[in-house]
């Protein structure tokens, strides 16, 4: 018979997402609407210490990311994130408690953000949202890892097409010479059978005029 805590299914680390918020109270409330979905949340309380995580850590699928926040704004920590080649293909999202006018949404957009959601976080929004995020990642990291693969194998037989036209240029030469060597043959029988011919006629005139 199993007891209860042998019914419930083992869950399995899903998606790593990096939440920063200078407020304690959004960070966790973030997280409990997330927790259901087994993602691996992260949490930083400011732009500068979401900087010093990614430091060490580039393994994440997303990031959630307040706009306002004290020392570092969100569009600034995107703005540095994005100048690393590891961290340019993180999607962000930016969460604000204010609805801007076009030109800040569009300043967020330019800057690498992909999506805004707004405050009060409406918790079946940014479920639906950082699933779909989460998603498009995973796409792309297999396209690329696809891509990597397909550029090792074009590499490798480039490789061995080189490898083949460089094994056809010595059969040519080796070709080549085996015609020259031929020639050379030939030349030598040909002289050879001249020596030969002469010096039968040599020795036969001698022979002649002791039978005369």
């Amino acid at each position: 018979m199993q007891t209860e805590a042998s019914q419930k299914p083992i869950k399995k680390p899903g998606a790593k997402i990096l939440v920063v918020d200078d407020r304690a109270d959004n960070l966790v409330s973030i997280e409990a609407i997330l927790e259901k979905d087994n993602y691996t949340i992260v949490k930083a309380n400011s732009g500068k210490a979401a900087l010093k995580i990614l430091l060490n850590d580039h393994d994440f699928s997303l990031i959630l990311m307040d706009v306002q926040m004290p020392e570092l704004s969100g569009y600034e920590t995107a703005t540095i994130i994005y100048e690393r080649d590891k961290l340019k293909n993180i999607p962000i999202v930016f969460i604000t408690a204010h609805s801007y006018d076009d030109d800040l949404i569009f300043k967020g957009y330019r800057m690498g953000g992909v999506d805004y959601i707004y405050k009060p976080i409406k918790p079946e929004l940014l479920r639906a949202k950082v699933a779909v995020f989460v998603e498009l990642y995973s796409k792309n990291q297999q396209l690329q890892l696809q891509e990597k693969k397909l550029l090792t194998a074009n590499i490798f037989l480039q490789k061995e097409i080189e490898e083949r036209k460089a094994s056809e240029e010595r059969i040519k030469l080796l070709n080549e010479q085996l015609i020259e060597n031929n020639e050379s043959l030939k030349q030598m029988n040909e002289e050879l059978d001249q020596f030969a011919y002469m010096a039968s006629h040599d020795l036969q005139e001698p022979l002649r005029k002791i039978q005369v």
